[in-house]
């Protein structure tokens, strides 16, 4: 019976972690269907990179929801969706909503990026994925941008960086979910006035930069360049 009941509590805590949030990001396959807060979201074919060399390709990239076609912001005539009841940008939104638990963390540099940012035609949340939180230096004052994008490609290729306690981790997603779906938009236009789904990326609508730490005390981070 304790056994019982000791599985059931189990299961229902990883089910709330994986409902709370996606750690899907480059692991969705080509024209795979993944579930979201009641949508259904399907990937399609990655872009090609040849940068990269022959045959190589992104991450399959957002095809539609709920049946209905992503666009995104470099979609032609897109008008993007503009961030509603908060002065500032989509990024300090963000921040704001989650820095008392980024506050919890030991000193160091961290980051959380948030990929596939979905707002749906009603100007609502419609899906998102994160990349793993990771401190990526203990070096809080000294620290340059050439430093960071080093540790963040070992971090994320090689498993260099150091990974967060799961339990502060899964109280940042949490909160992340939540202030993500509490946010309103004005839904993205298409020339004729239609509104439609959109992927919104880029340093404004994400915490794609990183997150300071000294003393409980949490900040966005401004790298200085490397010279």
């Amino acid at each position: 019976m304790k056994y019982r009941l000791f599985l059931f509590i189990f299961l229902c805590q990883c089910f709330s972690v994986v409902s709370v949030a996606q750690v899907s990001h480059g692991k969705n396959k080509p024209h795979s269907l993944v579930k979201f807060r009641g949508n259904v979201i399907q990937f399609g074919e990655g872009v090609d990179l040849p940068m990269l060399g022959t045959g190589k390709k992104s991450a399959p990239v957002l095809q539609s929801l709920n049946g209905e076609r992503i666009y995104n912001l470099n979609s032609f005539g897109i008008k993007e969706p503009v961030l509603l009841g908060f002065k500032g940008t989509f990024s300090e939104y963000i921040f704001a909503g989650i820095k008392a638990e980024f506050d919890a963390l030991p000193d160091g540099i961290y980051s959380l990026p948030i990929v596939n940012l979905v707002v749906n035609k009603q100007g609502k949340l419609g899906y998102f994925d994160y990349l793993q939180l990771v401190k990526l230096s203990d070096q809080v004052h000294s620290i340059h941008s050439g430093d960071v994008q080093d540790q963040e490609d070992k971090g994320f290729n090689s498993g260099a960086s150091i990974l967060v306690d799961k339990k502060q981790e899964v109280a940042i997603y949490r909160k992340l979910f939540k202030v993500l779906s509490a946010a309103r938009f004005s839904a993205a236009k298409l020339t004729d006035g239609t509104l439609v789904n959109c992927q919104i990326f880029g340093e404004d609508y994400s915490l794609n930069g990183f997150v300071q730490v000294v003393g409980h005390k949490s900040s966005r981070k401004e790298l200085k360049p490397k010279f």
